[in-house]
């Protein structure tokens, strides 16, 4: 057997009187992969500009132009003498128009053509069935594939003829110009699931077995083509329908949130505060703010107070956190409705704390205290080895806390009461006790009851 591969070609004005204008695919090759070819203005009086007659047929990231046929403008397969497979991927049928059935695709027999990620986009068929493809006493399958503003007699987007099978699946069948939306034979079986279908021209109704549809918008970037990625705000992508999967051929293509711009400072105040101020132009939709900071420009930026901040044109944010003789880099994010944060733009910005960090242990807070106390302290210099553990007053040790290397910087702990096994100390006083390289810092704590 012969398995040819075609690549590169483009096919343009050809005619036939038989099958496949410009391709025709016979049952003596097993394989044939056909990629990145564009098939252009090609007729026959018969089936199809690419044909397929048994075998296994490729066919990928291909594109299919204003061609036309009796059947199958762009697409035709059928099984006689063989059982043809074909797999579309990525593919694009713009323009075809056919005669009586299928002015994209047509697919006859007891062979299955498969689409996954293909549009299908103004095909016309002047009478009959299937306006992006048609299904005679065949079996075809649609996943992630968009089919707009095709028309026929019956079924704009898919018509079938006789007893076929159909599975369409995370597609959308929206504007078409004619013959609703889906047609179903008597005897034929199809399947409609996590599909959306809008703003058919007569009826968004469907036939056969459906459930879990969206009828709603779609919101393509251009309502009326050619460019059919999704908006934003589309139900068709994953964040906006209830299985979180993508519907249609094509991703999220506009509606990004506008940048935010603005102007925002860092002015370090001494060696224990740096004040903030922003300035924000008018953005629709904001709900809060929130301010990040981090000890590089790479980050990670971590957010500087517990809750966002309420979101006002031009203010101001003491940040009390920080600690001497340190760069910090700050974000400021804009929170929308939606849960979407944008940076400012210019962002981050940069300022340096005064004064000489020091090895320090800070008084715990809350002291005395019943549930838990949380333990701040500085390294002046990154430590190879630190331990910060609390003591009882006979200075056996209650509870470790940090055993191991420590940045430069300033870091907190929690002791939450409890001893080396869980289980509560009794009331009294403890120590907590930093010791690194160089030198050891205790604090006495009050724990009650």
């Amino acid at each position: 057997s012969y398995a040819p591969v075609i690549r590169d070609v483009v096919f343009v004005g050809n005619e036939a009187d038989g099958w496949g204008a410009a391709l025709h695919m016979r049952e003596v090759w097993d394989v044939m992969e056909v990629t990145d070819c564009v098939f252009e203005g090609n007729t026959t009086i018969n089936y199809g500009t690419l044909s397929c007659e048994g075998g296994t047929m490729l066919v990928t990231d291909c594109q299919f132009f204003g061609n036309d046929a009796e059947c199958g403008g762009a697409i035709a397969t059928r099984s006689t003498p063989g059982a043809s497979h074909v797999t579309f991927t990525r593919c694009l049928i713009s323009n075809n128009t056919a005669l009586e059935a299928g002015a994209g695709a047509y697919v006859s027999g007891v062979g299955e053509a498969t689409f996954i990620d293909c549009t299908f986009w103004e095909n016309h068929l002047t009478y009959g069935w299937g306006g992006g493809v048609c299904v005679q006493e065949g079996t075809a399958l649609l996943d992630g594939c968009t089919l707009h503003g095709n028309s026929a007699d019956y079924g704009g987007g898919v018509g079938t003829v006789g007893p076929s099978t159909v599975t369409i699946t995370n597609s959308i069948i929206a504007w078409g110009h004619g013959g609703g939306v889906v047609t179903c034979w008597e005897g034929s079986n199809v399947m409609i699931t996590h599909s959306c279908v809008y703003g058919n021209f007569g009826s968004d109704s469907l036939c056969g077995d459906y459930h879990d549809n969206i009828r709603a918008n779609p919101r393509f970037c251009e309502e009326t083509g050619p460019d059919l990625t999704l908006h934003g705000e589309s139900p068709c992508l994953p964040e906006g329908n209830p299985w979180g999967e993508l519907i249609g051929a094509h991703g999220q293509g506009c509606g990004w949130p506008s940048p935010v711009e603005g102007s925002f400072y860092a002015v370090a105040l001494g060696s224990e505060s740096v004040r903030l101020r922003w300035a924000v132009e008018p953005v629709a939709g904001v709900e809060s703010l929130i301010i990040t900071r981090a000890l590089s420009p790479e980050g990670p930026f971590v957010a500087v107070s517990d809750e966002p901040l309420q979101f006002v044109l031009s203010g101001n944010y003491l940040d009390s956190t920080v600690w001497p003789e340190t760069t910090f880099w700050y974000e400021l994010r804009v929170v929308f409705t939606d849960g979407i944060e944008e940076v400012l733009e210019p962002s981050p910005v940069q300022t340096t704390t005064e004064g000489h960090l020091l090895a320090t242990l800070h008084p715990v807070s809350p002291n005395p205290f019943r549930d838990a106390t949380s333990i701040q302290f500085d390294v002046a210099e990154r430590a190879a080895h630190l331990v910060l553990a609390v003591y009882n007053v006979r200075g056996q040790l209650v509870r470790g806390l940090v055993d191991g290397p420590v940045p430069r910087g300033r870091h907190h702990a929690v002791w939450d009461g409890r001893d080396v096994s869980g289980a509560a100390v009794s009331s009294g006083v403890y120590f907590v006790r930093l010791e690194s390289d160089r030198e050891v810092l205790s604090q006495k704590l009050l724990f009650v009851k």
